[in-house]
């Protein structure tokens, strides 16, 4: 992975293989259902491809995590953190909205939690 960072590709090789993982992923997610559902749907065909994925409420109700349990590509990841950042990416797209990367199992936790709103935030008139 050096040896690809070093020649500049190894952004653009992980952003291809996130996309690539995304593309699998979106047949099971419908557009149109509550980000609830969406999420729901996102951790089970996580899950089918061995990511160990669940979901959990967050703080306040206004968010939920998804977690993996467990990462096929952990050992890659763990020296090219690229792989976590483009994944995030990736559910951040198919969801179509901000989520963001509280730990990952790459960088020594547990168990890597994506927080994601389960509302667009709007905006305060006044």
């Amino acid at each position: 992975m050096d040896l690809l960072r070093d020649l500049g590709g190894l952004e653009r090789f992980v952003e291809e293989k996130a996309r690539e993982l995304e593309q699998q992923l979106l047949p099971s997610l419908d557009k149109d259902a509550p980000m609830d559902r969406k999420v729901a749907a996102l951790a089970t065909a996580l899950g089918a491809k061995g990511f160990a994925a669940s979901v959990r409420p967050g703080p306040g109700g206004i968010t939920v995590q998804l977690c993996q349990g467990h990462c096929p590509v952990q050992a890659l990841a763990e020296n090219s953190p690229e792989w976590c950042e483009a994944e995030a990416r990736a559910f951040s797209r198919l969801l179509d909205v901000h989520v963001q990367r509280l730990s990952t199992l790459a960088g020594g936790a547990h168990v890597c939690t994506t927080t994601i709103p389960l509302a667009t935030p709007t905006r305060k008139e006044g």
